[in-house]
């Protein structure tokens, strides 16, 4: 998990959510295409192309809904239902993988489980801080809030790991010299020219920051 500097929404959403009148209100379930398809690619893009919790790559989709990302809150509709198409509320999640077997990861392994105090936002500055991640691909917290998200949110799902371990492997696959790591990391936070970040982002900085304490 990796901040997310969030972005104002976009002009069709907020023309949609400003049509609310004493007959009728916004609601999320109401909303369709194309302010929805809108709104999912605005997400995806302040996000680098990657999930708001483990980073790995989403695209945006024709048509919302699809297995691949789903505009996930944070804040579930739940308990929350005042903050159901409040902006900042709203996140660009992975979809289930379609691998047999998969389990549920991310917004959909979290659902509407929500507890302040036990749950990292990727809108804190600090959230990558809350988790350490390992070449292996497992990742572990560093506070009891960073433990309790990675259960709950299922991130060391199999998958997962294994899709952290070859993109860690790829990018670290000799050893680096202290300054070789202090440009690869400088790089790992910045996107792309298509505005997009490598796929599983987090456990990248994190792996070289730790090479970085090492390499001291």
């Amino acid at each position: 998990m990796i901040f997310i500097n969030k972005n104002q929404p976009p002009d069709s959403f907020n023309e949609w959510c400003s049509q609310s009148n004493e007959n009728w209100m916004p609601t999320f379930s109401t909303l369709q295409n194309p302010e929805k398809r809108h709104l999912l690619q605005a997400l995806v893009e302040e996000q680098c192309n990657i999930c708001c919790y483990c980073n790995r790559s989403i695209e945006a989709l024709v048509c919302p809904g699809e297995t691949r990302c789903h505009i996930e809150h944070f804040r579930p509709r739940s308990g929350w239902s005042d903050l159901q198409l409040n902006y900042d509320n709203l996140h660009a999640s992975c979809g289930r993988d379609n691998n047999l077997g998969a389990s549920r990861t991310c917004g959909h392994a979290k659902g509407d489980w929500f507890e302040e105090d036990n749950i990292v936002s990727p809108l804190d500055i600090g959230c990558l801080d809350e988790f350490i991640f390992h070449e292996t691909g497992s990742v572990e917290g560093s506070t009891p809030r960073g433990s309790a998200t990675i259960e709950k949110l299922n991130l060391n799902d199999k998958l997962l790991q294994e899709g952290r371990k070859r993109a860690i492997e790829q990018i670290f696959p000799d050893e680096l010299s202290h300054e070789d790591l202090t440009t690869l990391l400088d790089g790992l936070n910045q996107p792309d020219h298509q505005g997009k970040l490598l796929a599983y982002t987090g456990s990248l900085v994190s792996v070289a920051n730790q090479l970085l304490l090492i390499s001291a």
